[in-house]
């Protein structure tokens, strides 16, 4: 259904009735004009923002679904620099497009009865194919980046307690009236409440996080003012623009070169690591039961249950204009801290702090303000603890690097320029659970790749010649593989009790991954969690205790000898060799004995007396 007349904010009372028209059968009765068409376009565009930013076809929703509108748009945005993953009218099927081609091929066709029939199936059958097939690739490209989209570290620590210090870093001084009017829902453009409801919904049950607060500034740690300086970079970039302007209104259109002063994240996460401990040291202290002589470090604190991600906000005013991290974001994560960029240039003039994110939509640059933190803070903790990568962004294994598909990036989603929402969604919240269930799963399955390997590598390094004709040499064939899977008659110190005993714990594991991925496809996190804590987790830790004792006693049996294996013309070679040798032995032993009878006859010969015929 094209239609948009009863969508129209200025259409008349009745509009709510209309029925779109048969627009094939007005073309068999001969009556179709292509103005039919237009007047369901009722004249206008819509599309759809989210929290007042974005302009787009397709949305993310706060629960769990995507919305996806082919009657929307068109609509085009992206970066302004680089256009990988910017979205164009033809990213999304539209329906308009789709009826405008099919009554085009329609009205070429010839007044023959029986071709028209012909060219019309074949038309409306072409049409719709084309269609259906663009639809199913946008889905199946949605469904990976919202349902089952990629994680940011495999490495996911499950604390009891979460400790989050927000650490400001103002490059500017702080009144003492500044200080005291900050609050618990706007401290320093940050509303903690929103960043502790946010975290509620990442953690799972039993987990709590307490989140503190404190400022500096910046010149006073002068490691870290080193750092941000020694991280900011500039660059020149070649765009099609108009120069010095923020419209397309002027004349010179064309491609020009910008200068775009940028800080490195790495470089910059690399230096706030370091200073940590000595920039939390006193929050983490006041948060968590400790005496008073001793020091706690963060990392101390993982082995005692509680998992601290210190968020460090710096609040730069005196830098240079739109100043952002190198991949035109504001925040900058991994899996031990927080960085965001708070941009507070606009106070100095006393004008709104609107930063140009790099990005354009619609023909008009995209703007939001640098001074409002908290969906940069939510997202920074949300990659860091729970490994969610932005819904815009994956890994393409062929390039061998992260791309960007931007039309994910509208709608409740915390990450992206084209978002406005400071919360976690449903989505967000399920991407979050299973993330730290596949990767307990993923450790325990490397402790059991790893137990394995082991194996193979014993029985390659004590019998890799009796082994050899069965294939364990052969790098995608393993020693379990082969004597599960082949008759044989080799023996090792792993005796069939052993083979049986990986069977029986392998098939095992096997059974409750899968009852694993069924929990998770039906969204039971919490049959999910017994699965891996109460079942998963112990049998592969008993696996690998097991075949560890295994692996020892069969290396003892192994030490006082080394076994081999020859070649058929190598053993032939041997046996007649052997058989040689014995018959050389044998005849000489013969030999020796007949020499020794006849030497003993001489010598009773030799001394006999003469009996002169008596």
């Amino acid at each position: 259904n094209p239609s948009k007349v009863r969508i129209h904010p200025d259409a008349p009372a009745n509009a709510s009735t209309h029925q779109p028209p048969d627009l094939i059968g007005l073309w068999q009765q001969g009556n179709y004009d292509a103005s039919k068409l237009a007047d369901e376009e009722a004249g206008f565009v819509y599309r759809y923002t989210y929290n007042g930013v974005g302009e787009s076809a397709i949305w993310l929703s706060s629960k769990n679904y995507v919305v996806v509108d082919l009657s929307a748009g068109p609509s085009s945005y992206g970066p302004l620099v680089s256009q990988s993953g910017a979205t164009t009218p033809q990213g999304l099927p539209s329906l308009k497009d789709t009826y405008e081609q099919l009554m085009k091929q329609l009205q070429d066709l010839p007044n023959q009865m029986t071709v028209r029939e012909y060219g019309r199936n074949m038309a409306q059958a072409g049409a719709i194919t084309l269609m259906t097939g663009r639809l199913a690739a946008v889905l199946a490209e949605g469904v990976k980046a919202a349902f089952i989209p990629d994680v940011a570290s495999q490495h996911l620590e499950q604390a009891k307690t979460l400790l989050v210090p927000i650490v400001v870093l103002a490059d500017h001084p702080i009144s003492v009236e500044a200080q005291a009017s900050q609050r618990q829902d706007d401290y320093w453009g940050i509303n903690v409440t929103q960043i502790e409801a946010a975290l509620a919904h990442l953690l799972g049950e039993g987990q709590e996080a307490v989140v503190i607060t404190t400022q500096h500034e910046l010149h006073r740690h002068k490691q870290l003012a080193a750092a941000l300086h020694k991280a900011t970079r500039c660059r020149c970039e070649a765009v099609v623009d108009v120069p010095q302007g923020w419209d397309y209104s002027g004349t010179d259109m064309g491609l020009h070169v910008n200068s775009h002063t940028f800080i490195d994240p790495e470089a910059l996460l690399e230096e706030v690591e370091k200073s940590a401990d000595f920039l939390t040291h006193g929050l983490v202290t006041v948060a968590h039961t400790m005496g008073k002589d001793e020091e706690h470090h963060i990392a101390q604190l993982r082995h005692e249950g509680t998992r601290v991600i210190p968020v460090f906000v710096l609040a730069l005013q005196n830098h240079p204009d739109n100043v952002m991290l190198s991949n035109r974001e504001l925040v900058a994560a991994d899996h031990d801290a927080v960085v965001v960029l708070q941009l507070r240039q606009g106070i100095r003039w006393g004008a709104a702090n609107e930063v140009f994110t790099g990005h354009v939509i619609n023909g008009q640059r995209l703007s939001v303000d640098g001074a409002r933190s908290t969906r940069h803070v939510i997202a920074g903790l949300a990659q860091a603890l729970a490994g969610v990568v932005p819904p815009y962004q994956h890994f393409e294994p062929g390039l061998g690097r992260i791309e960007n598909d931007w039309r994910w990036a509208t709608g409740a989603t915390p990450f992206g320029p084209y978002s406005n929402f400071s919360g976690v969604s449903e989505i967000m919240q399920n991407a979050a659970r299973r993330n730290e269930l596949v990767a307990h799963v993923s450790a325990a399955m490397r402790q059991l790749q790893h137990q394995l390997d082991a194996v193979d590598a014993f029985v390659a390094h004590h019998f890799s010649g009796p082994w050899e004709a069965a294939g364990i040499k052969d790098a995608n064939r393993h020693w379990l593989d082969t004597v599960a899977g082949t008759r044989h008659g080799y023996n090792s110190t792993l005796n069939p009790k052993v083979v049986e005993m990986l069977e029986t714990g392998l098939g095992n594991i096997t059974e409750m991954l899968e009852q694993l991925a069924m929990d998770m496809y039906t969204h039971d996190f919490k049959q999910a969690d017994t699965i891996v804590g109460g079942r998963l987790l112990p049998a592969v830790a008993q696996l690998c205790t097991q075949l560890d004792h295994q692996l020892d006693a069969a290396e003892e049996v192994m030490q006082c000898c080394r076994m081999g294996h020859a070649s058929i013309v190598s053993q032939t070679f041997l046996l007649i060799m052997a058989c040689a040798g014995a018959a050389a032995v044998f005849f000489t032993l013969i030999g020796v004995a007949l020499c020794a009878r006849a030497a003993k006859r001489r010598a009773k010969q030799a001394v006999g007396l003469p009996t002169f015929g008596l």
